[in-house]
């Protein structure tokens, strides 16, 4: 019988994937945390950056998805849009609603945590891995 080598490459790769999908929890997580104890004169500085981080994040998963020809790309990068629209909207609401806004980004990082985060992402992830072994071990 064949043994299968499995290709340094691959490894790596599966690691930095993996360690984009971890980064999303500790931001998210820091992000709850600068909200909870933020100044008002800081808060909206926390949600603009708060948007930078996701744009960032999702980038570089959607690359990775597109890459691959993940299936279910389009119904995935939906959820991304509208996770960015909700959260940029938050922008444009005043400050004097702050503890109002507080609690609402709050329920929903905690919510696309669950259901994005620790749902719709961990659907593709061994999609990914499949393709990223096929991808450096050829036959």
């Amino acid at each position: 019988m064949n043994k299968i080598k499995i290709n340094k490459d691959y490894k790596d790769k599966i690691s930095e994937f993996e360690e984009l999908q971890n980064s999303l929890d500790y931001k998210i997580k820091k992000t709850i945390e600068a909200i909870k104890k933020s100044e008002p004169e800081i808060f909206f500085e926390i949600i603009a950056e708060m948007n930078n981080i996701f744009s960032r994040h999702f980038s570089e998963e959607e690359k990775i998805l597109r890459k691959f020809k993940y299936p279910a790309y389009n119904a995935h990068t939906l959820e991304h849009r509208t996770f960015l629209k909700n959260t940029q909207s938050y922008r444009r609401r005043t400050e004097d609603d702050q503890k109002t806004l507080s609690d609402e980004i709050i329920n929903l990082l905690k919510y696309w945590k669950t259901y994005h985060a620790d749902g719709s992402d961990k659907i593709y992830i061994p999609f990914i891995r499949l393709q990223m072994f096929f991808s450096s071990n050829p036959a």
